[in-house]
C-alpha cells in the first residue's frame, strides 16, 4: 500500500472511527503474555480510571475485550479490525462499515480481502483522544512504519517534561527520527516551528498524512538520517525517540526505524557527537535510547562520559526500563549483553561537565528483574524440551 495513494481512503476512515468513539480503544490494555501479569495492578487502576492504557501489555487483556465485546458489539469490531489488525469476517465489517465503505478502502488499499475476511494494512492507535495511524503487522519488512511501546513512553515522558518545564516553549523545534510523527506533533504545542525528520520515505508520508488529519500547519517533515542538511539556524528544543534494537546483519534492512546500529548505540552516538552543531546555547535535547550493559558495565554511559568530557554538557539519564530480547537472547549474548536499559537522555549546554544518572524505583527495578527471570526461564525450558525431543 502506497501511503499517498490511500490517504483519502484513510482520511474518510479516520472521520468514520471518531465518529465512532474509537479513541477511548485508549483505555484498554494491549495483549501479553502470562509474564505481564506484574503489570495488571497498575493497568486495571488506569482502566477504571479512564486513563490511558495503550500499548502496555496485560495478562488479563481478555477480561477487558470480553467485557468490550458484550457492552459495544460494534466498537469491539473496530477493534478487532483497525487496533488489534485481526481478520475480520466480511459480512461482520461491512455490517459495520457498509459495504460501500469497504468497497472504496479496499480499493485504496486499506483493507485486503482474503479467506472470506477482511483485514487492515493500517493501524489506528488512540493516544490523547486522536488517532496516529501507520503500518498494521507483520513488522520486520521493508519501509514498515511502527508506533509501539517505546514511541508512547516516550510521549508520555515529553507531555510530562512539557507541563512541568515553562521552558518549554520555544521558537523552534526539532524531531529525529519522528516516525509516524507523534512526538513532532506533540511540540507544535509549544513550539512555532516543528521539523520532523527521519530516513524512512513511507514514514514522512505517514507523518505528513496525521498533521493533515490534525489541521496543524507548523509542522514539516523532511527525510534525513539524522540532522537534516539543510537545517537553517540552530534548534532550541531537539527531540529524538532514537532507534533501539540491535539486530543481526540480516534483519537490519527490514526494520531501518528500529535499527540502532552496532549494539544498539550506534545511532545516539552519532547524534550526540553533531548536537553542538544543531542545538541553540540555551537549548536542550531530550533522546530516547537503549544502552546494552556488558560485564555489568553500561556502555552507553561510559561512552557518553568518555565523548562529553571536558565539555560544558549537563547530562541526566533517567532509565525506564531493563530488558532482555526474548526473541534475540542468543544473538547478544554471543557479545556478552546480559541485558538493556531503556535511557531518557536530557542534554543542555553548561560551563562544566557533568553526568547523572538516576536510579530506577525499587519497585520498577523489582519488575524488570522478575520479567528478565521469566526470560530466561522460557529459555531454559524451551532448550529442556528441544532435549528431550
Amino acid at each position: 500500500m502506497e501511503v499517498e495513494r490511500a490517504a483519502s481512503g484513510i482520511e474518510e476512515l479516520h472521520h468514520f472511527l471518531l465518529e465512532h468513539d474509537f479513541p477511548r480503544l485508549e483505555s484498554y490494555p494491549w495483549p501479553g503474555r502470562l509474564v505481564s501479569l506484574y503489570y495488571d495492578p497498575g493497568i486495571l487502576f488506569r482502566y477504571l480510571t479512564g486513563a490511558s492504557n495503550c500499548w502496555r501489555a496485560s495478562a488479563l487483556s481478555s477480561l477487558y475485550y470480553a467485557r468490550l465485546r458484550r457492552s459495544d458489539p460494534s466498537l469491539w469490531t473496530l477493534c478487532q479490525a483497525f487496533l488489534l489488525c485481526e481478520p475480520v469476517a466480511v459480512d461482520r465489517l461491512e455490517r459495520e462499515l457498509t459495504p460501500q465503505r469497504c468497497e472504496r478502502w479496499q480499493e485504496a488499499g486499506v483493507l485486503i480481502a482474503a479467506d472470506g475476511c477482511y483485514v487492515s494494512s493500517v493501524r489506528a492507535t488512540p493516544w490523547q483522544g486522536r488517532l496516529l495511524w501507520h503500518d498494521a503487522p507483520p513488522g520486520f519488512r521493508q519501509s514498515f512504519v511502527f508506533l509501539g511501546p517505546d514511541s508512547l513512553t516516550f510521549a508520555r515522558y515529553l507531555a510530562r517534561w512539557i507541563r512541568e518545564n515553562p521552558k518549554a516553549r520555544c521558537r523552534r523545534a526539532l524531531d529525529l527520527c519522528t516516525g509516524a510523527g507523534i512526538h513532532a506533533l506533540m511540540l507544535t504545542d509549544v513550539a512555532e516551528e516543528v521539523t520532523g525528520a527521519d530516513i524512512n520515505p513511507r514514514a514522512l508520508a505517514y507523518g505528513r498524512l496525521n498533521a493533515s488529519l490534525r489541521s496543524v500547519a507548523n509542522v514539516s517533515f523532511v527525510l534525513s538520517d539524522l540532522f537534516p542538511e539543510a537545517a537553517q539556524g540552530p534548534y532550541d528544543l531537539i527531540v529524538a525517540n532514537l532507534p533501539l534494537l540491535f539486530l543481526p546483519e540480516e534483519l537490519r534492512p527490514l526494520c531501518v526505524d528500529g535499527d540502532g546500529g552496532m549494539l544498539g548505540m550506534e545511532c545516539v552516538v552519532r547524534l550526540v557527537d553533531g548536537l553542538a552543531k544543531h542545538l541553540g546555547q540555551d537549548g536542550t535535547a531530550i533522546l530516547q535510547a537503549n544502552s546494552p550493559v556488558v560485564d555489568s558495565r553500561d556502555l552507553l554511559m561510559e561512552s557518553l562520559r568518555e565523548r562529553l568530557d571536558g565539555s560544558g554538557w549537563q547530562v541526566t539519564l533517567m532509565p525506564t526500563h531493563e530488558f532482555q530480547d526474548a526473541s534475540l537472547r542468543a544473538f547478544h549474548r554471543s557479545y556478552r549483553i546480559q541485558r538493556f536499559v531503556t535511557y531518557v537522555i536530557t542534554l543542555r549546554a553548561g560551563r562544566y561537565f557533568q553526568l547523572r544518572r538516576y536510579p530506577l524505583t525499587p519497585l520498577r527495578k523489582a519488575a524488570c528483574a522478575v520479567r528478565m527471570a521469566t526470560v530466561q526461564l522460557e529459555h531454559w525450558s524451551s532448550r529442556t524440551v528441544e532435549k528431550i525431543v
